[in-house]
Parts: C-alpha cells; structure tokens; sequence
C-alpha cells in the first residue's frame, strides 16, 4: 500500500505530465505505442572514470515514461536496450535509441516506491 507520499509524488508527476508532457512513438520489436502527452524529456550528464582511470563524460536524453502506458499487444514492456523513442517536432521526427554507459541499467524507476514512473536513458541516433 502506498503511503501518503508516494501519492503525492505519483500526482506530481502525473501532473507535470499533463503540464510538460510531450508525444512520443516507444518502439521494441514488438511493436510500438503512441504514448500523446504523458512523457517527459530531460536528460543525465554522467561522470565516468574508465577502466584506464581516465574521466568520461556521457549525455542521455532521457524520458520519464508512466509505466502502464508501455503496453505492446497487450503485454506490459520493460525497456531494453536498442528500443527506441521517436518524437516528432515541426514535422522532423528525432529517434533516440535506448541505451546507457556500459554496465549500467538503460532505465531506473524514477518513484521508487510505487514504481510508476521509468526513466529511460537514450542518444539521439537519427534525425528525419
């Protein structure tokens, strides 16, 4: 059962959805999902040190995606690496694939909690 907080933090950001949100196409191979509206962009700047111990610095765009909306012929999806996420502004579609820094997970659930929300890490990979 929820507690009172992850109520509100699952209503904030259902509202920053509605206030922020942007329409996305999520495709896996099996298919894709229109999520229109409810998907928030933003994006990681990762301090890495190498297996040499030099520092690296890796961007993602990154999406905060309601999970009961990653639905793909009536299965529930998880997002995994080589999925992409296409949005289309002013008639230009930008395609992200998932993806992250080697050895770290391509999403992490953003309320921990209530597991509501992914955040799926991305790298623009074409631009239409």
């Amino acid at each position: 059962m929820a507690t009172a907080y992850q109520n509100a933090v699952t209503a904030a950001l259902t509202a920053a959805g509605r206030l922020a949100g942007v329409s996305v196409t999520y495709t896996t191979g099996a298919g894709s999902v229109t999520l229109s509206e409810s998907v928030i962009r933003g994006n990681t700047d990762w301090d890495l040190e190498t297996e040499n111990g030099l520092a690296e610095r890796w961007e993602s765009t990154d999406w905060i995606v309601p999970v009961a909306g990653l639905v793909i012929a009536a299965a529930a999806v998880t997002p995994a690496k080589g999925d992409t996420i296409a949005q289309t502004i002013n008639g230009t579609t930008y395609t992200y694939t998932v993806c992250s820094p080697s050895g770290l997970p391509v999403y992490q659930y953003l309320d921990r909690g209530t597991r509501t929300r992914y955040r799926v890490h991305s790298k623009l990979t074409a631009t239409v």
